[in-house]
């Protein structure tokens, strides 16, 4: 992408984000935010899942699932006073 392309992109992306901001901000249902300010609720939509998708692939690489292990510790019988669980062993 060239220069001014980016910078462009930069400049919308910059008005969406305040747009989302102004609208989250604003305590009204997304849809009486559209109406109240001549935005397209499917714009805004729109808007929105590309900015959270621009924000992922920003941040993919420092965003590492981590899975952890589980152990199980197996009893024959846990009881309270009105529930019995009982797991397989």
């Amino acid at each position: 992408m060239d220069e001014i392309t980016t910078v462009k992109n930069q400049v919308k992306f910059a008005g969406w984000i305040s747009m989302v901001e102004e609208c989250q901000n604003s305590g009204l249902s997304i849809r009486t935010w559209c109406k109240e300010n001549n935005v397209c609720y499917k714009t805004y939509l729109y808007r929105l899942r590309r900015l959270r998708q621009m924000f992922l692939q920003e941040h993919s690489k420092e965003i590492t699932p981590e899975i952890t292990p589980l152990s199980i510790v197996q009893t024959p019988t846990v009881e309270s006073k009105d529930i019995t669980l009982q797991l397989p062993l």
